[in-house]
């Protein structure tokens, strides 16, 4: 059986104005542990992480590409 998914978005339109840094610029940066023990999520995470490291390497790969043509 499948299922039908529809193609929306997950998150309406922001309301609030968009954020930018003080004037002087520095902005305080914390790294926390990510802790998934559901093995769903985790199969989740992992295909993102993959995505997004195919997508990082299929730019530099077009830079490069881009950059020997020229």
């Amino acid at each position: 059986m499948q299922v039908a998914r529809t193609a929306g978005k997950f998150r309406g339109k922001n309301k609030a104005p968009k954020w930018t840094k003080a004037g002087d610029g520095m902005v305080s940066v914390m790294v926390l542990p990510l802790t998934v023990t559901d093995t769903g999520d985790l199969d989740r995470l992992n295909k993102l992480f993959g995505a997004m490291w195919n997508i990082k390497r299929a730019l530099q790969r077009d830079a490069r590409n881009k950059l020997d043509t020229y």
